[in-house]
């Protein structure tokens, strides 16, 4: 059965419902049974079992017929007004000779005026029928709205899921030109100097090429990944900037299968190396470390280089392009600080369950 057929079935009248008929049975034979109090307590037993044979046999006719008859779908409809009314009245005739038989198997029930009897009953099960079957009415109108709102939701957030990995897509397509055209600046400008570290830097370009190919295929890389690539990027840039790069890594060795989008600490990197180590004469040295704090994986990007001023520094293509898709893969459960005293402090959190 489909979803909407499900939510559909839930606007119609079953056995579910028999819960809200046992109720109306009880109900309606206290009601009568206050009517026909009697001082003997054992003649008022009795009154009150005929009493809710009378009840419970109008209440489980009318429920038979609205099953039949679809009563669910024309109760609300004033059009068809009195033909719910003779519906009801039918129920409370039927009932009534049903109950008849039964009292006078097991109580020796006697009539008098049976019309009046049947006018009763008849009339029990209309002011009854109506009050009950508006009140189960609403509660399938309620259960009714309550799926379709829970059926929009469920495709609201498949929307949403769907939006999130089509710009997380968007970004990775953004990221990875932008990174391999500066990287060929650097080959281009190794070749007539030095033709052998520029065929080395062609290999390591290789290796971060064929990376990125299978980050762009994947949503989250595993940490122990991401910092090879990463160690593979510095490497590069050591060939071209020689002793003025130094650089260090350490993570938790329980981080190792730890998951984080890949190419997400390469920009970063990038940022120190571009705006802050390479423009000092005598270089500088970035240090990246992952470590486990509590339930969260604290990730820092410290580099020695010229810094920035903070009442004039504006986030770049590279670390907006972060921010972002630790939006998206987090909400709002990470952090994202830059610090700038000697040099730039970059500190990540993120949880490490998401």
């Amino acid at each position: 059965m489909s979803r909407k057929d499900k939510i559909e079935k839930q606007g119609t009248w079953g056995w579910s419902d028999i819960k809200y008929v046992s109720i109306g049975i009880i109900v309606i034979t206290i009601i009568i049974s206050l009517f026909d109090f009697h001082p003997n307590p054992y003649f008022w037993f009795i009154e009150t079992m005929r009493n809710l044979v009378i009840s419970a046999s109008i209440s489980f006719t009318i429920f038979f017929l609205s099953i039949i008859f679809q009563m669910n779908k024309i109760i609300l409809k004033w059009g068809y007004f009195l033909l719910t009314i003779l519906l009801f009245a039918l129920g409370g005739f039927l009932g009534g000779i049903i109950a008849w038989g039964i009292n006078v198997l097991l109580f020796g029930f006697t009539i008098t005026h049976p019309w009046f009897y049947f006018t009763i009953t008849s009339s029990l099960a209309v002011i009854f029928g109506i009050i009950g079957y508006g009140y189960i009415s609403i509660q399938h109108k309620f259960r009714k709205t309550a799926a379709k709102l829970a059926e929009k939701e469920i495709v609201e957030q498949k929307l949403i899921i769907l939006k999130t990995k089509a710009e997380l897509e968007a970004l990775r397509a953004k990221v990875n030109p932008h990174f391999f055209f500066n990287t060929l600046n650097s080959i281009a400008s190794l070749i007539p100097e030095d033709p052998e570290k520029a065929e080395d830097v062609v290999q390591r370009l290789s290796h971060l090429f064929r990376y990125t190919l299978d980050a762009s295929n994947h949503d989250l890389v595993s940490l122990s990944e991401e910092m090879e690539f990463v160690s593979e990027y510095l490497e590069v840039e050591k060939v071209r900037l020689v002793e003025r790069l130094n650089y260090s890594l350490e993570f938790d060795d329980e981080l190792a299968d730890y998951n984080i989008p890949g190419m997400l600490l390469q920009p970063l990197v990038e940022n120190s190396i571009k705006h802050g180590i390479s423009k000092l004469k005598e270089g500088g040295e970035i240090n990246i470390s992952c470590q486990k704090e509590n339930d969260n994986c604290v990730i820092e990007i410290v580099d020695t280089g010229v810094g920035f001023d903070k009442s004039t520094f504006t986030e770049g293509f590279g670390l907006q392009g972060v921010r972002e898709r630790l939006s998206l893969q987090y909400n709002s459960k990470y952090s994202l600080k830059i610090d700038s005293e000697k040099g730039v402090k970059i500190t990540i959190t993120i949880p490490l369950t998401n």
